[in-house]
């Protein structure tokens, strides 16, 4: 029985510490785009304007409004945690779409 809980437990724990590592950088980036609008009274439009290289992996970050930005990073296949400016909360991707 140990055994079988202990497989069981293993690639949760694993999961974890890389949602934990996406996690940080994620909250990076919103550090960075807050003090970014706070020195220059906008919003970047993206990444680069804070210094930071885009590509294709996540952390992402999408402007959603003049005043309301997102960032986010995958979890699992097709689930994501989503940072919402708007709320100042991290939650499952409930709805917002980054339109570019």
């Amino acid at each position: 029985m140990t055994g079988i809980r202990r497989r069981a437990w293993r690639p949760h724990h694993l999961a974890r510490q890389t949602n934990y590592s996406e996690r940080k950088a994620s909250n990076e980036i919103v550090t960075k785009v807050e003090q970014f609008k706070k020195s220059n009274g906008r919003l970047p439009e993206r990444l680069s304007d804070i210094g930071l290289k885009e590509n294709e992996s996540c952390p992402c970050y999408c402007k959603t409004s003049t005043d309301s930005y997102m960032v986010w990073y995958g979890t699992t296949l097709g689930e994501s945690d989503t940072f919402d400016s708007r709320t100042r909360t991290w939650s499952e991707a409930a709805g917002l779409v980054c339109a570019k």
